[in-house]
């Protein structure tokens, strides 16, 4: 198991699972920092997200990592609508 991968067998417990009053996610956090470019921790952090009550930055959060990591065409054809789409879930565009 390599260094960067080492996270992977605790990320449920220190990320979507061990949410704790006034902590929620802090292990997953401090992961998040030290491997940005990781998309499966930013999914945990997703998780830690909608576990402390921050739906919306979840959702936010998971459709960017969909539309940066996803190699299907549709995914990548959309990229742009979908981040955009990720940074103000509320907005509606007129149509």
């Amino acid at each position: 198991m390599t260094m960067r991968r080492t996270w992977l067998w605790r990320a449920p417990y220190g990320c979507g699972r061990r949410v704790r009053p006034g902590r929620p996610g802090s292990r997953c956090w401090g992961l998040a920092g030290r491997y940005p470019e990781d998309q499966a921790l930013r999914a945990f952090l997703a998780m830690a997200l909608y576990n402390r009550g921050e739906g919306r930055e979840a959702v936010g959060l998971l459709l960017k990592t969909l539309a940066t990591a996803s190699d299907d065409p549709g995914v990548r054809q959309y990229r742009r609508a979908i981040e955009h789409y990720a940074d103000d879930l509320d907005a509606v565009e007129p149509g």
